[in-house]
């Protein structure tokens, strides 16, 4: 899988933010806000192919957690990716 290309991560003071852009307009109604975690690994994804043992690797090694865990996590990260249309 893949992250979609047509959207810029950005970081507002402790808020990072993404809008959807509409033909060549920004549409301000669908405004994506990431936690540091999930900006993170948006940053470590962008423009490369992965899968959910990638995005496990990426957390077990920056948030020292068990591969089991950061699995976990992945998954459900990528759920949330999914269902807001961040996906390719």
């Amino acid at each position: 899988m893949k992250l979609r290309s047509d959207l810029t991560l950005r970081q507002i003071g402790n808020e990072y933010i993404m809008v959807e852009p509409e033909n060549g307009i920004l549409d301000l109604s669908k405004v994506f806000c990431l936690n540091r975690s999930a900006a993170h690994l948006w940053s470590k994804l962008q423009g490369v192919e992965f899968n959910e043992n990638d995005v496990a690797k990426i957390l077990a090694k920056e948030y020292e957690l068990t591969l089991t865990q950061a699995f976990n996590d992945g998954v459900y990260l990528i759920q949330k990716f999914r269902s807001a249309n961040l996906l390719q």
